[in-house]
């Protein structure tokens, strides 16, 4: 059964007033009993005293009139039930009760005749009724006895004052009692209104909404957790911006797998040296082609091109370095690393071209201009991380002489009307799944000897 956490800080608050009320009042009722007990005590050793005072000299003189008055006296006291003057022979001289009178001395339960010259108290029953006997020595000039005093208080009384002081203490505890609830009541909504707020939050957070911000209401902490929560949704949407723009540049895919362990990219992002595959794709002739166009159409045909191209190198985990203007580049092997990046990178140019041959079919029938894309590719090892300003921008990109080279190979392409060239050192890497031709060495800029290179027509079937 789901408990929540306003019901248990409700049950907790009611049972620890209950445990420490009925505490109070246990302790309240037994000091209280121990004080009138002592009270009854005391009050009965007073009066045994006076009638011990009293009933020396009638005591040796057999005065019994008197001594029979001091009885009488001392019975009318509220609460005794009984008054024994007994002599040192054990005999009782007076008592309220004329029958006990010239009487050998019985103690009742638990009573005995005294032992010294001091008082003595004792619990003991009397015609079922709890009472104090009160035993005090009759003592001759401060020196002999000659007898003592038995009196029997009630304990009644005490009985009375305790039935008052736990009503007492039932009836205030009741009230105080409810008092908790009602403060409990009130507490518990004072906790758990905002836990139920950070409740809805990460519920919030959990469809996917990192807008949501929860009003912090305390500085306790609730009010540091709250105050935590919405720092975390800010984080968690700054994360979730960060993943929508690397995933521009990325397959879902190789996303997913980069965020899943970002510390084993790091050193990529740091900047390192990697084999990696590149590739340049650019649209052939369409500067001049733009130019008879409105900018609009230029725009719509624009991304319509880049759209799919980008498409076939996320298909083939590649990464989207950058667009420059009608221009794609793209890496293999960087940040995910890749056994193949370089077959990843034909396959990406050889399903571009595919692409735009069933493009350039719909544009025919539409007695629309076709286009051209001119590929190039190279394979070898390049410096790959985060390039730029570090306080003002930082790009992550692949810099050095093989990126060169296959930029230098795109253009190539372009002006020998060629669709995918590549690299001889690339080409290597993926000779048995292609059908290429070899042609001529060719001259780039930035060589200084000729560079062997192939054309790529397919894949092998």
């Amino acid at each position: 059964m789901k408990i929540s956490l306003r019901l248990k800080i409700l049950l907790f608050t009611v049972l620890l007033l209950i445990l420490v009320t009925f505490s109070i009042g246990y302790f309240i009722k037994n000091e209280v009993q121990k004080s009138i007990r002592k009270e009854i005590k005391l009050r009965g050793i007073a009066i045994a005293r006076n009638l011990a005072l009293n009933s020396e000299d009638p005591l040796v003189l057999g005065d019994d009139l008197y001594l029979k008055q001091l009885v009488t006296d001392a019975k009318e006291n509220e609460g005794v039930r009984y008054t024994l003057i007994v002599d040192r022979e054990g005999i009782i001289r007076a008592a309220d009760s004329t029958e006990l009178w010239n009487t050998e001395y019985a103690p009742p339960q638990g009573v005995n005749l005294l032992s010294g010259n001091e008082p003595e108290s004792r619990a003991t029953i009397y015609k079922g009724e709890p009472l104090l006997d009160i035993a005090f020595p009759v003592i001759l000039g401060g020196k002999k006895k000659v007898g003592e005093i038995h009196l029997g208080v009630s304990k009644r009384a005490l009985d009375v004052a305790t039935r008052k002081v736990q009503f007492t203490v039932i009836s205030i505890s009741c009230i105080f009692l409810i008092i908790g609830i009602i403060g409990s009541v009130l507490f518990a909504n004072l906790i758990t209104r905002p836990v139920k707020n950070l409740v809805k939050g990460v519920k919030s957070v959990a469809d996917g909404d990192f807008d949501v911000q929860v009003k912090r209401t305390s500085s306790d902490e609730i009010g540091m957790l709250t105050t935590a929560f919405n720092e975390m949704t800010k984080s968690l949407k700054e994360k979730k911006l960060i993943k929508e723009a690397f995933r521009r540049y990325v397959s879902h895919q190789v996303a997913e797998q980069i965020f899943q362990d970002p510390e084993k990219y790091l050193l990529s992002l740091k900047g390192e040296r990697r084999k990696v595959a590149i590739l340049f794709a650019d649209i052939r002739g369409f500067t001049p082609m733009a130019e008879s166009m409105e900018p609009e159409e230029v725009v719509k045909i624009l991304n319509m091109y880049l759209s799919f191209m980008t498409e076939a190198v996320f298909k083939y985990q590649g990464t989207l370095d950058k667009f420059i203007g009608d221009c794609v580049m793209a890496v293999y092997g960087a940040p995910l690393f890749l056994k193949n990046p370089t077959e990843m990178a034909v396959k990406t140019a050889i399903e571009i071209q595919k692409n735009i041959k069933s493009l350039n079919g719909e544009r025919i029938m539409n007695g629309e201009e076709t286009i051209e894309i001119g590929i190039g590719i190279n394979a070898g090892e390049a410096v790959v991380g985060n390039i730029g300003s570090e306080e003002r921008r930082l790009d992550y990109t692949v810099i050095g002489d093989n990126v060169n080279l296959a930029s230098r190979l795109q253009t190539a392409a372009n002006s020998m009307d060629v669709r995918i060239l590549i690299s001889k050192k690339a080409y290597r890497e993926v000779a048995d799944l292609v059908l290429a031709k070899e042609i001529p060495p060719i001259k780039v800029k930035g060589k200084k000897e000729p560079v062997e290179v192939y054309i790529i027509e397919s894949l092998k079937v």
